[in-house]
């Protein structure tokens, strides 16, 4: 965590607590500039933790009123909620919703304070490391400008809350490599409980909390008495620590499923593809997966390692950050923050590949990548430093010190544009996107329509059922990614009314879609562009 000449943590922050504190209320700034003109949560998992958090604030509790997946086979609505995302920002923009209201500009807000956290840690991992001032504030503000992430840092999700979690937890373990010991690992075993809380691979981070005190005790060599025994007790604190955070979420899940954890998640790992996550009736099971095919499943893994590999240099690292990074984590390699975070990337970039090839590529690496921001920007300096220093050798005229801090400038106003593109780009859209604030505009119109026609608590089944949720009230469920057929016995099951087709809609429905296909039971009342609603007809 810290350099070999690093100076107290008391006098590190009486010197640099200026830039420290401008870069948190500079990223704030920015970060709530980039909030303002978003008008909605979306896209599905922003509406999802939107609506779990107004069930708490209501009183209403860990229940949903939308069903988005079938993977446990659901009884009915209300259903036990948070079975597959997990609860943590939920909770939060609950806390949120009781100090101002609810509302989606203080889920905004609320997570626009914990994004703020992250440049400034760039800047102490920078400055700590022994680089210069200006690899901080090249660090802090490649986090602040981000990329991909600006358009994401504000939404109701998870993304600003596993990033700062995510990055705690590295620091923690750091600092119990640096220091052999149990309190820094029973801090990143508490921490890793809160980073499983946000997400379901957070457990790779409380994991590693509980292996890396082993790593330490070898790591020491012979002749070190009872090193082995200190790290047993490390990696129980760890433990320990870890199942008290986690403690009365398990004892909800047991009471509500009769296990501590829902076994849906671990069904992903049987994904062939990933639109069967919204399959109904098919049991996602090794038996069926390996049924697939050895090179259909070598073909997955190898098309995941592909896309992560992208997701890595272009949305973690802005592509031009990338080599500069790489050289940097390689000059700092014996730095304990360092092995930490290029532990904990293979880990997660092997899980999200090898393991979860299906949703891996599909947003997981994207949303878990933020815990390694500040580790990976504050490692941009250094490889600049050692660039610059190459180039010298060629341009002797140049002076180094001064062209790296040239070349730094270079690179911030480089992340700027490139941030800013890509979130003008999401803002008014581009390629296959709508613009931002226009995603799911059409379930506003169905609802208006519905309210003259239909109950309040009559169903829908929809493609984003927690977004039409969001804008409704209305309970939802997910159109199953199967035949008609099928479909209709699952409307029959959960008492569906009617079934809203659009263009984004499962490829088995494709031929109702586009009107070649026609059922008896599925009648047309309405269209609104390419969208298509139908009145569900002669169930039970």
């Amino acid at each position: 965590m810290s350099g070999p000449s690093a100076p107290p943590l008391r006098s590190f922050l009486r010197g640099e607590w200026p830039y420290l504190a401008s870069l948190l209320v500079g990223t704030a700034l920015l970060h709530g500039l980039a909030a303002w003109p978003l008008r909605v949560p979306g896209y599905m998992d922003a509406c999802y933790y939107y609506n779990g958090a107004v069930a708490l604030y209501q009183g209403r509790g860990f229940w949903e009123n939308s069903l988005w997946n079938y993977l446990d086979d659901p009884a009915g609505l209300p259903h036990p909620s948070h079975l597959y995302w997990m609860p943590l920002p939920s909770v939060l923009l609950a806390l949120a919703f009781l100090v101002a209201g609810p509302g989606l500009r203080v889920a905004q807000a609320a997570n626009v304070v914990l994004s703020a956290c992250l440049p400034p840690l760039a800047y102490a991992l920078a400055r700590r490391s022994g680089g210069e001032r200006w690899q901080g504030v090249l660090a802090g503000g490649l986090a602040a400008f981000s990329g991909f992430y600006l358009v994401y840092w504000p939404a109701p999700d998870g993304f600003a809350l596993f990033g700062l979690v995510g990055a705690l937890v590295l620091l923690a373990l750091a600092w119990g490599l640096e220091r052999p010991g149990p309190w820094p690992f029973a801090l990143a075993g508490a921490l890793g409980g809160l980073a499983h809380l946000t997400r379901a691979d957070g457990l790779l981070l409380a994991a590693l909390a509980v292996a890396l005190p082993w790593w330490a005790a070898a790591r020491q060599g012979r002749g070190q008495a009872g090193r082995w025994r200190k790290a047993a007790a490390s990696a129980g604190l760890a433990l320990g620590a870890y199942l008290l955070v986690m403690a009365p979420w398990f004892a909800r899940n047991l009471q509500v499923l009769g296990r501590p954890l829902p076994a849906g998640g671990l069904a992903t790992l049987f994904l062939r593809d990933y639109d069967d996550l919204f399959a109904y009736g098919r049991e996602l099971t090794l038996e069926g997966y390996l049924a697939w095919g050895l090179p259909n499943i070598l073909r997955s893994k190898a098309e995941a390692l592909w896309t992560n590999a992208q997701t890595v240099v272009a949305v973690w690292l802005q592509i031009f950050a990338a080599p500069l990074a790489v050289w940097g984590l390689w000059r700092w390699r014996r730095r304990a923050w360092v092995q930490v975070a290029a532990l904990y990337g293979m880990l997660l970039y092997g899980a999200m590949s090898l393991a979860f090839s299906a949703p891996g590529p599909r947003g997981a690496l994207f949303h878990s990548g933020t815990a390694l921001l500040p580790s990976l920007y504050a490692a941009v300096g250094p490889g600049l430093e050692a660039a610059v220093a190459w180039a010298c050798r060629i341009r002797r005229h140049w002076h180094p010190a001064k062209a790296a801090r040239v070349f730094a400038g270079g690179l911030l106003a480089l992340s700027a544009l490139v941030s800013g593109v890509l979130y003008a780009r999401a803002l008014w859209g581009g390629g296959t996107l709508p613009p931002w604030n226009e995603r799911d505009a059409l379930y506003p119109q169905v609802e208006a329509w519905l309210a003259g026609h239909a109950a309040p608590d009559d169903r829908l089944m929809v493609v984003n059922p927690p977004c039409y949720t969001y804008f409704s009230g209305r309970p939802t469920l997910a159109i199953p990614n199967e035949p008609v057929e099928v479909v209709l016995t699952a409307a029959d099951r959960y008492g569906v009314r009617y079934l809203l087709l659009e263009a984004n809609h499962p490829r088995p429905l494709k031929g109702l879609f586009e009107g070649q296909e026609a059922h008896p039971r599925l009648r047309l009342l309405q269209r609104w562009g390419d969208a298509t609603l139908f009145a569900v007809e002669g169930g039970p």
